[in-house]
């Protein structure tokens, strides 16, 4: 339901193809079960419930086709997809990663097999800069002086090994009311957890500083991407969160009583297959019409729903 066809110029496109066969976008959402179906989807409890779910998904943005939808415990830590990722088909393929997904040993293997990522960075991975014919820990206060100065960034590596993997940063510095924003939600989830949890879970100082940056990391080049086409493409995942939106108001994916878990399962899966199929009709439509036609994916899934 997503495509570049919507957000990128024909010379972007095309642009994207020339590098790119394929650009994934992947995400999920969550949603509290009612506390009977825990034995079979099992949440995080406390305020969340002991009951939940979470729905993965991955979409080709070029085709705006999804590629995958998955549904897994609510509980279960994002990057737990990862364990059964084939790379073999990965060339050519530019992945835009929710921090959910980071994982180093992950970025690594998508390189190594010809793909493509662009990724947040996440605080408290160590990043190289290369010393000699050795790597030294990069100095985060002597990076964001360069970035104040308006000076190029060098390149940096990512990983523990011997063999550590090139990759550029794009940092941004956001506005005071977006880093303090940042503060706020950070104070609400530290807040949150168990005093024996806080010691391990706190803001640490380089975290702090941080917030005041948004940072990107890719193993693009810049002839592939600049670095205005990184933050460009990155964004493209916020509108996923529109999608997320249509599931629950017009699905109603979330408003499930106490029903038994094969009801459950018929209702969700019921919803999924709604979902499939208006994607395709999206994509049909909008492989025929032209460029000054925009279907609403909200509208068209109200439509179908009624249908």
């Amino acid at each position: 339901m997503l495509s570049l066809n919507r957000y990128l110029s024909t010379k972007q496109r095309q642009w994207s193809t020339r590098f790119f066969e394929r650009v994934l976008l992947t995400d999920a959402t969550g949603f509290q079960l009612p506390a009977h179906l825990a034995a079979f989807y099992q949440g995080n409890g406390g305020d969340n419930g002991p009951a939940g779910i979470k729905i993965h998904q991955q979409y080709e943005l070029l085709t705006g086709s999804v590629r995958q939808l998955e549904v897994r415990d609510g509980k279960e830590n994002d990057v737990n997809l990862l364990q059964d990722f084939d790379y073999s088909q990965v060339k050519r393929e530019l992945h835009l990663l929710d921090l959910g997904y980071f994982k180093t040993n992950h970025l690594q293997a998508l390189d190594e097999a010809g793909g493509y990522f662009i990724s947040r960075y996440k605080t408290g991975v160590t990043l190289y800069g290369q010393q000699g014919e050795g790597y030294q820990p990069i100095n985060w206060g002597e990076l964001l002086d360069k970035v104040a100065r308006n000076i190029a960034l060098p390149e940096l590596y990512l990983g523990q090994g011997p063999e550590k993997l090139p990759i550029r940063l794009i940092i941004e510095k956001v506005p005071e009311p977006v880093a303090a924003k940042r503060r706020h939600k950070q104070k609400r989830k530290v807040a949150n957890v168990s005093k024996k949890a806080r010691s391990s879970y706190g803001t640490s100082a380089l975290k702090e500083l941080l917030m005041d940056y948004t940072i990107f990391m890719t193993n693009t080049t810049h002839e592939q991407l600049t670095d205005e086409q990184v933050q460009l493409y990155y964004r493209l995942r916020w509108q996923i969160e529109l999608l997320f939106k249509i599931w629950k108001s017009v699905l109603e994916l979330d408003k499930i009583g106490k029903i038994s878990i094969f009801r459950f399962e018929c209702y969700l899966y019921s919803r999924l297959l709604v979902l499939l199929l208006t994607t395709q009709v999206v994509n049909m439509l909008r492989s025929v019409a032209d460029d000054a036609f925009e279907l609403s994916e909200w509208k068209a899934m109200r439509y179908l729903k009624k249908e």
